[in-house]
């Protein structure tokens, strides 16, 4: 039976802490007498939505990730870029060449690397829904 591969975008944005700690600081150097200035609640409320949306969209972009409904849990964006810059090296100048060794060692330490985070996350989600089952078994 053939697997049908049909293409997903979904939408997220980079909410690492330090992109959290600039937002922080952003809202935070923001004089924020002038909305009191407004006249009403209404127009208050615009302006502070405004200026948050403005740093939220600055300094934590929307990105479109695109994703195979076929493809393995734990592969990533970063992954299949490295996979792509592989498979170039390879096309490209071969199998014994410095690039393509390079990616090809890249690809194994991320793949290693988005397993382990995948089932580590995944172990902490079903130990989670164990606990609250009454107990130890």
């Amino acid at each position: 039976m053939k697997k049908v591969c049909t293409k997903k975008t979904i939408i997220v944005r980079d909410t690492r802490a330090s992109n959290k700690t600039y937002l922080g600081r952003y809202l935070n150097d923001i004089d924020w007498s002038f909305v009191s200035n407004e006249i009403d609640c209404t127009s208050k409320l615009d302006l502070f939505m405004n200026l948050a949306n403005t740093g939220i969209n600055l300094l934590t972009p929307i990105k479109h990730i695109r994703i195979n409904t076929v493809d393995i849990f734990w592969m990533t964006e970063k992954l299949k870029d490295l996979i792509c810059k592989r498979q170039k090296a390879f096309l490209k100048e071969g199998r014994h060449s410095i690039m393509y060794k390079y990616y090809r060692n890249a690809v194994n330490r991320e793949r290693k690397i988005c397993k382990s985070r995948f089932y580590t996350s995944r172990i902490k989600e079903l130990k989670g829904r164990n606990q609250g089952c009454g107990g130890k078994r």
